[in-house]
Order: C-alpha cells, then structure tokens, then sequence
C-alpha cells in the first residue's frame, strides 16, 4: 500500500493497492484525513527522554519504554508516583477530548486535569483505572472555563505498581451535549437523584 499525499495541509490521500486483478491494478482508494492537533508535547511518545514529562511526586521510574509500547516505537513507563505536563495551550471556553491508551503491570492508575495546581481536578474527576495485562483505552470530554488563565496540566499517578502509557492526545472537538456525571466519576451522587 502505497499513500500519495497532496500538499501539506491537505485532508485528502490517494491509496494505491497493487494486486493481480487485471481490471483493476492497482485499486484505486481516495480518503478523506481529520488532522489533529495535538496540545499534548510527546504525546506519542517517540522523542528521545522524557523532557516533556515532568515527575509527580517522586517516582522509581519514569523512562521511555521500548519493549512494551501500543504504537510506534516506546511508550512511557511510570513506577511509584507519577507524571505530568504543565502548560497545555488549551484556550478558554473551548471543548477537548482527552485521549490515552494505558497498560498497567501493577497498582491503581489516576488521572486528573488541573489548572494552576497539579493537585486536584478542575472538574472534580479523579479517575481511577484498574485493569491490568492488556492495553486499554481511556477518553474523558472536558470544557476550558471561559474564565480560565494560567497553566493547564495533565496529571497521572500510578499507585502501589507500574503504568506504560501511549498516545496521550488532548484536542478540540466541536460542541458536544452530555448528561452530567455519565462517565460516573465524579466522587458523589450529587448529579444523579433517586426515582421512587
């Protein structure tokens, strides 16, 4: 398979696919491209160190993994405490998902958005994730407050083991309509009333 792209900028690519079917060699496939921009710095995880990266708390490890990784060549690996990015050019008022893919050996990992701390979420959404052994994927929807000024961080701690993470991705998405609390991580019920 063969990707032909136009000029930088342009959201369309032509795939050519050889085969032996006579009448149509190659096979001709057009798509259309949705480029993302990412807020995230290394957010795949390939530049060499993790300077991007800063600790959260005082971890054991915090390296770039090249054996255990979802996509491309290294992942980052986080035992002990945790990581984070300061500074993410979100923009008031405007929407974001949040996007990562996570492989936890051990423990309890925890996600959290901050602004102008790194030690509470902006919304009251702690997340906690648990599954172990396998790569999993996690998204959460988030909107900037329209007062927002300062330093935007994404925060992630592994608690009690170790994390390989991949493919942080934070990017603006057009309006969305959700039902408060869906993802049902916020630290009450408050959201939700009772029926009967």
């Amino acid at each position: 398979v063969v990707c032909q792209y136009a000029d930088a900028g342009d959201n369309a690519v032509d795939l050519k696919i050889s085969s032996n079917d006579q009448d149509e060699n190659p096979y001709l496939l057009s798509l259309k491209l949705k480029t993302i921009n990412n807020k995230v710095q290394d957010g795949t995880m390939e530049t060499v160190g993790v300077g991007k990266w800063g600790a959260y708390g005082a971890p054991t490890t915090l390296e770039k993994s090249t054996t255990i990784f979802k996509n491309g060549k290294q992942s980052l690996h986080i035992a002990g405490a945790g990581f984070q990015q300061r500074f993410i050019a979100v923009e008031a008022g405007k929407i974001y998902r949040l996007s990562f893919n996570y492989r936890i050996a051990s423990g309890q990992f925890k996600n959290w958005l901050g602004i102008n701390t790194s030690n509470g979420d902006f919304e009251n959404r702690l997340v906690a994730l648990s599954d172990t052994g396998a790569w999993y994927a996690y998204t959460r929807e988030f909107k900037v407050p329209a007062n927002f000024v300062g330093d935007f961080r994404l925060v992630s701690s592994i608690v009690g083991g170790e994390v390989y993470v991949d493919d942080m991705i934070i990017y603006e998405i057009p309006n969305f309509t959700t039902v408060a609390d869906g993802d049902m991580e916020y630290p009450t019920v408050s959201r939700w009333m009772t029926y009967g």
